[in-house]
C-alpha cells in the first residue's frame, strides 16, 4: 500500500463510535474443524507497539507442523482448538532501515503489502522514549505517553479512510498486532479482521482496539506497563476532482484552480486580498452517484494554515495530503 512518511501528530484524542466485525477462520480437514488459535498476551520483554493493517489474512501459524506433532488429537472428530504455542505461532519480522536517523525509520514487512502505525522504542534511547512511525494510508495520528511511579501508559491511534465496498460483501482489513523486543526487533502476528460492508455510507466510522498490560519488577517494586493501539476505519467516497477557490472578504472568487486528487502542491501562495480558501471535492459513491464535500480555511495570523485533501490508493485505501498556505502577509 503506502510508504513511510512524517505526519503532524495531534496530542489530543477524538471520541469515536463504531462497531467491530471479528472474523474467525475455520479450516476443514477429514470431517474435523480446527478453530483459529485464541489470542494470548505476550510475555517477557516484548511490547505491543502498533498494528500492521493488511487486506489479506496474515496466516503465520504453522498448521502443518502442529498437525504433524499432534495429529492424534484429530482422530476422535469434532472441533479442536489449537493453543498459541510459541513453537508454532509464526512471526513476520520487519526489516528496519535506520539510515535516516532516529525518529525516521523505514519499516517493511518483507513482501507483504499493508499500512502500519507504530509507537516504537529506539534501543539507543531511554526506554520511555517512543517515536511514531506510519505509512501514507494512516491519517489523524494521536499518541499518548503517561509516566507514573508505578508504571507507564503508552497509546497510539490512527484512522484509515476506506472506499465504500464495491460489492455486497464489501472489503476486509486485518489489524495485525505488532510487537518489539528488548533488542529492538519488530514483528507482526496474525490479527482479526474488520469488514467494510458494501452498503457502508460516507462518513461511517468503525474502530478496533488492541491493548496489553505487562507487569515487571524494578528494584523490588512491581510496576505495570500498558500499551493501547486503536485503529479507526472511516468510510469515504472516491475523490475525483478538487477545486480550490480563493475568496475575498466580499465572498468573490479571487482565483480558482482545479487539481486531480493527489496532485496538489506542497505549498500555495494566496493571492492579495484572499480572506479564505474554499476546498471543493467531487467524489463518487460505490453506486456511481456523484457527491460534493466542501471545507473552508480562513486566514489566521496566529497559526499555520493547511488544506487537507484526499486521493485513493490501492486496496481501497484513501490517503490524506496537506498543502501549506502562504497568505503572503
Amino acid at each position: 500500500m503506502g510508504k513511510n512518511r512524517k505526519q503532524r501528530i495531534r496530542g489530543k484524542g477524538k471520541r469515536w463510535i463504531g462497531s467491530i466485525v471479528g472474523l474467525v477462520c475455520i479450516v476443514s480437514l477429514n470431517g474435523c474443524s480446527l478453530a483459529a488459535p485464541e489470542a494470548e498476551a505476550k510475555s517477557g520483554e516484548d511490547r505491543l507497539i502498533g498494528a500492521f493493517i493488511t487486506a489479506e489474512y496474515l496466516d503465520l501459524y504453522d498448521l502443518e507442523g502442529y498437525l504433524r506433532d499432534h495429529g492424534n488429537l484429530l482422530t476422535g472428530g469434532g472441533e479442536v482448538t489449537m493453543p498459541r504455542d510459541p513453537e508454532y505461532d509464526g512471526r513476520l519480522y520487519a526489516q528496519i532501515d535506520q539510515s535516516r536517523g532516529s525518529n525516521d525509520w523505514e519499516i517493511s514487512f518483507g513482501g507483504v503489502s499493508g499500512e502500519y502505525m507504530l509507537y516504537a522504542c529506539d534501543p539507543s534511547e531511554d526506554e520511555s522514549h517512543r517515536m511514531c512511525l506510519c505509512t501514507d494510508g494512516i491519517c489523524d495520528i494521536d499518541t499518548n505517553t503517561n509516566i507514573m511511579d508505578d508504571g507507564a501508559e503508552y497509546g497510539i491511534s490512527g484512522t484509515i479512510y476506506v472506499l465504500p465496498g464495491q460489492e455486497d460483501e464489501g472489503a476486509t482489513y486485518y489489524a495485525n498486532p505488532v510487537y518489539q523486543t528488548a533488542e529492538g526487533e519488530i514483528y507482526a502476528v496474525s490479527g482479526q479482521g474488520f469488514q467494510n460492508g458494501g452498503d457502508s455510507p460516507e462518513g461511517a466510522v468503525f474502530s478496533t482496539t488492541l491493548n496489553e498490560e505487562t507487569v515487571f519488577t524494578v528494584n523490588g517494586k512491581t510496576k505495570t506497563e500498558t500499551n493501547n493501539v486503536t485503529v479507526h476505519y472511516a468510510v469515504m467516497a472516491r475523490p475525483l476532482r478538487i477545486t480550490l477557490c480563493q475568496m475575498n472578504q466580499d465572498h468573490q472568487v479571487v482565483k480558482q484552480e482545479v487539481y486531480r486528487p493527489g496532485e496538489l502542491p506542497e505549498k500555495i501562495v494566496a493571492e492579495p486580498g484572499t480572506s479564505y480558501i474554499l476546498t471543493e471535492t467531487e467524489k463518487e459513491k460505490a453506486s456511481g452517484e456523484k457527491i460534493v464535500s466542501r471545507a473552508l480555511t480562513e486566514y489566521d495570523p496566529d497559526q499555520e494554515s493547511f488544506l487537507e485533501t484526499f486521493y485513493a490508493l490501492d486496496q481501497g485505501i484513501v490517503c490524506k495530503t496537506e498543502t501549506e498556505v502562504d497568505w503572503g502577509r
